[in-house]
């Protein structure tokens, strides 16, 4: 009796982790104006945004990382649905960034992206 009510919670769990999006566990979400759009001297690009909810520096910036190998491939997205590329990311431009991991504490703090919404200039 165990044995099937655990094959019914596997599949439970299999399923709603499907989809074409961030999951439902996917956490932080970030919302602000990028400040920064950056390649690193080992090819890890990464951009800074100077996030909505918080209004001090440099607590109210995030270093996000894009594409690297311990965050896994990111979706670049626009706003409207369609596909963005990295050189698409401009300073001044508003983004949305869902993150598929925790939060690193440092100033200002850093994040693996899942996807990136970028609005059209």
């Amino acid at each position: 009796m165990f044995k099937r009510y655990g094959a019914i919670l596997a599949t439970v769990a299999l399923l709603s982790c499907s989809g074409d999006g961030p999951s439902a566990a996917t956490f932080p979400t970030y919302e602000g104006q990028v400040i920064s759009v950056y390649v690193s001297s080992t090819g890890f690009r990464s951009l800074v945004l100077d996030r909505d909810d918080v209004t001090t520096s440099p607590e109210g910036r995030v270093t996000i990382h894009v594409d690297h190998p311990a965050g896994g491939p990111t979706l670049l997205r626009w706003a409207h649905g369609g596909l963005a590329r990295w050189d698409d990311i401009q300073v001044g431009q508003s983004a949305t960034v869902w993150t598929n991991g925790i939060e690193m504490r440092s100033l200002p703090p850093q994040a693996y992206a899942e996807r990136v919404t970028l609005e059209a200039r």
